[in-house]
């Protein structure tokens, strides 16, 4: 296709995938890009086109009507089957759809077909989340940490998995020191390291609750929250440590 097709055609295109993005109007995108199919049926744009469309208008409904964003994420993989971050994008729909297997067996196409990218091994993992099969999602957060070993997406993932599924703390901890080591910026592996000394428990909540206030406590609502409930947790754990020493000094007593 020349330069020049495509600037005529992109205006067209762009109103089109605006649109979907505004969630206005479904039905008007489907009879507009019927019509230019109709109108120019060789044209691998006005197809390919078709598939864009659909992934915007997909990912206006995503979160609110997951059916809705499955359905036109597949129409857009049937008009364009080259949309890989469709595909992984469905996979995460069908997960919140309740339709886990399903999303293990698309991210495991997408894998098969791009060995190298860190995404669809994220996406497979998800669904092996929802399965409740923690030994292949630990393998593939580990393999889409490889890969990308400077997205700590992953590897904060699988830290959250050691802590809240597996309960494994050692190698929980043991992410948190990576996290932070490698980002100490990141609010992420300070979180994890807090994690494992309420549950675990373990020493020095105090010192990472501290340190999590002065540098992150302000960055945002969010951040905000979670130092509130930090130190909250702390203000227990004191407590119930000193009300532990008390009985235990009673009792002793009572002994004598």
């Amino acid at each position: 296709m020349s330069g020049m097709q495509r600037s005529v055609l992109s205006p067209r295109l762009g109103a089109i995938v605006k649109q979907g993005k505004t969630g206005r109007g479904n039905h008007g995108i489907r009879s507009t890009l019927d019509a230019w199919k109709r109108a120019s049926p060789n044209s691998a744009f006005a197809w390919a086109a078709s598939g864009y469309a659909y992934v915007a208008t997909a990912t206006a409904a995503r979160g609110s009507n997951h059916a809705v964003s499955l359905i036109y994420l597949s129409e857009a993989l049937r008009f364009n089957p080259a949309l890989d971050d469709a595909r992984i994008h469905r996979v995460y729909e069908l997960v919140d759809f309740d339709e886990a297997a399903w999303g293990v067996a698309g991210a495991s196409r997408v894998i098969q077909a791009l060995p190298h990218a860190e995404d669809p091994l994220k996406a497979r993992a998800d669904a092996y989340m929802m399965e409740g099969d923690y030994a292949h999602a630990e393998q593939d957060y580990r393999a889409a940490s490889a890969l990308a070993p400077g997205d700590l997406q992953s590897l904060a993932l699988l830290g959250s998995l050691y802590a809240r599924q597996t309960h494994d703390w050692d190698m929980a901890w043991a992410v948190a020191d990576q996290l932070i080591k490698a980002r100490p910026d990141d609010s992420c592996g300070w979180m994890l390291r807090a994690d494992v000394q309420q549950h675990q428990p373990r020493p020095g909540l105090k010192d990472t609750v501290e340190y999590f206030e002065a540098h992150f406590g302000n960055q945002n609502p969010g951040l905000h929250d979670i130092a509130v409930r930090m130190r909250s947790t702390l203000i227990l754990q004191n407590h119930s440590g000193a009300k532990g020493l008390a009985n235990k000094a009673s009792r002793a007593t009572a002994a004598r």
